[in-house]
């Protein structure tokens, strides 16, 4: 009976060390503000240790194996195992690079391969502090992508320069096709060389230079034909949202000051009325920002839009020369929905947070609560936090579609801008 061939050593298993090693300093150190919830007493401190030990490194474990799901194939048998699912070599047809940037100096190659059975696994190539493959693991994958028919990714219309200054734009890593070629040069050390920047003549690059000043003034004068974008309810949400934070830093400062005055605590009316106040600014702060977010993030849309009606009207040369700087802007920056998403996404966070501490808290301290109040916060904690990690996901995606759009409209103008459009003299 043939065995799998496992390519390269189990991520999870192999940043025990360090996962053990961060995840168990850093639980150390929480467990003490954790352990007021308590009274501060011995047995409360070692019961939220323990709590924060199966949390905090168990979840970094499960995070990564969830993460880099194993990859092992069988050429006698024409079987591959991606995860816990086992399929026929034959339906590993997609394969995926991606580069995840960890912080400073610091970033993960990876490679994730999928099956027309919806089976995926994803194999750590290289990175630091963990490890990649060894000699062995990369042999085995060279096998494996010999054995696999995978197929080419389909042509974007972007070309190597292109794709690559969508790359250097992507802040936490990118996630790109790649086909049977390119992974192998890569893994033997050889990857494709960069992309040449295109040549032109002189009399080309000055005809082109005077094609991107006409472009100039025809978008200026776009934009001086039609109405300015209103900014009011941008103006006034931003406003609020700061006089509102304003206010409830002013209650606090004055509800601590008054309390230590009156040498204890301050009468129930005076607390009432303090409450009320904090929770009545926090929740026009709240309010505030979010149509904040939503404003600008239909400012945005509508710039994009303004753009792209201003494209349709030029020549079929337009978009091989590139949008002007003032109209590209709209698709450098955030993309429209972001701020909304990344609002909801601080908002799930700190509910799954609450109710993740207060699920543990109300069956310890509260015991003559239903135990099924603690079991709701707890689930409602794992439903927000799922929710904030979904729309991250979406945000992430949302951010590439719009650098790989950004590239390709920025044209031989972009190309210029980042050296990688020349004079052949």
């Amino acid at each position: 009976m043939s065995e799998m061939l496992r390519i390269g050593h189990s991520t999870a298993v192999g940043a025990l060390p360090l996962t053990l090693t961060t995840g168990g300093l850093t639980s150390l150190l929480l467990a003490f503000p954790a352990s007021n919830l308590f009274d501060g007493s011995p047995a409360p401190y070692l019961f939220a240790l323990g709590c924060l030990l199966a949390v905090v490194p168990g979840g970094i474990f499960l995070f990564l194996t969830l993460t880099y799901r194993p990859v092992a194939f069988d050429p006698r048998t024409g079987t591959a195992r991606l995860g816990r699912k086992t399929v026929p070599l034959a339906t590993v047809t997609k394969a995926w690079r991606q580069i995840s940037n960890a912080g400073h100096n610091t970033s993960y190659v990876s490679y994730r391969f999928e099956s027309t059975d919806g089976a995926w696994g994803r194999v750590l190539i290289a990175g630091s502090p963990l490890r990649g493959l060894d000699a062995e693991g990369l042999a085995r994958l060279e096998r494996f992508i010999d054995a696999i028919p995978l197929e080419e990714p389909h042509d974007d219309g972007l070309s190597p320069a292109q794709r690559q200054i969508a790359d250097s734009a992507a802040q936490y890593g990118s996630k790109t096709p790649v086909g049977r070629a390119a992974m192998l040069a890569e893994l033997r050390g050889s990857p494709p060389s960069a992309p040449t920047a295109a040549r032109l003549s002189v009399s080309q690059l000055r005809r082109l230079e005077r094609q991107w000043d006409h472009d100039d003034a025809a978008a200026e004068q776009f934009f001086a034909s039609r109405p300015a974008s209103p900014r009011g309810t941008r103006r006034i949400a931003g406003r609020l949202a700061a006089a509102a934070v304003s206010l409830a830093a002013l209650v606090i400062a004055v509800a601590a000051v008054g309390e230590q005055v009156a040498g204890g605590d301050l009468p129930d009316n005076v607390n009432r009325a303090a409450g009320i106040g904090v929770g009545a600014a926090f929740a026009l702060g709240l309010a505030s920002g979010l149509v904040y977010c939503i404003a600008a993030d239909a400012a945005g849309r509508r710039r994009q839009q303004e753009a792209l009606s201003w494209l349709e009207t030029r020549d079929s040369f337009q978009r091989t020369r590139g949008l002007p700087p003032r109209l590209l802007a709209a698709f450098t920056g955030t993309p429209p929905g972001e701020r909304t998403v990344s609002f909801a996404v601080a908002v799930c966070a700190v509910l799954g947070t609450g109710c993740l501490i207060a699920g543990p808290v109300v069956w310890s301290t509260e015991p003559d609560w239903p135990f099924a109040v603690g079991l709701a916060l707890l689930c409602a904690g794992i439903v927000f936090s799922s929710l904030a990690a979904a729309l991250i996901v979406r945000a992430n995606r949302s951010r590439r579609h719009q650098q790989l759009l950004g590239a390709r409209l920025g044209g031989q103008r972009l190309l210029a801008h980042h050296g990688e459009l020349d004079s052949a003299g």
